[in-house]
């Protein structure tokens, strides 16, 4: 069994490496969340990062907190039983269970005007902690300036 200080001394770790990769959330599109395993099996782990800036720059990826749209969700993150023997009831979701509420995450988000990503911020033995990660989405066709001749 891996102790949570283990856990934590990996998600460091895990946090330098793909900051140097250039590991970004994953985006999923609509249709992602039909295939949820190969939905899951895209989410990157990114470690304990709070804020990811993409190699084009800006917007700043900002990892968020599930309750916010979930007030009556016990975790700040999904917390997501890896193995696939999980079941209906328990602490950790499922992972059907965990694309639903992902997809709602997105829906809520996407109201904001928030684009949704995931990464997985911790992993145990059997569980994964996977993160949510906010950024603005960006104005489609900018205001012009008007010119006074």
């Amino acid at each position: 069994m891996i102790r949570i200080e283990q856990v934590r001394v990996d998600a460091k770790r895990q946090a330098v490496k793909s900051a140097r990769a250039h590991q970004v959330p994953y985006t999923p599109c609509p249709e992602d969340y039909d295939d949820v395993r190969s939905f899951t099996k895209e989410i990157p782990f990114l470690g304990e990062r709070k804020q990811i800036r993409d190699v084009s720059g800006p917007p700043l990826w900002i990892r968020g907190d599930v309750r916010e749209y979930f007030p009556d969700y016990p975790y700040k993150w999904f917390f997501v039983d890896s193995s696939g023997w999980g079941e209906r009831g328990a602490r950790a979701l499922t992972i059907d269970a965990f694309v639903a509420m992902a997809k709602a995450y997105q829906a809520a988000a996407s109201k904001r005007g928030f684009i949704t990503g995931f990464g997985i911020a911790e992993a145990g033995q059997f569980q994964v902690h996977i993160a949510a990660y906010l950024r603005k989405l960006r104005a489609a066709n900018p205001p012009t300036p008007e010119v006074n001749p």
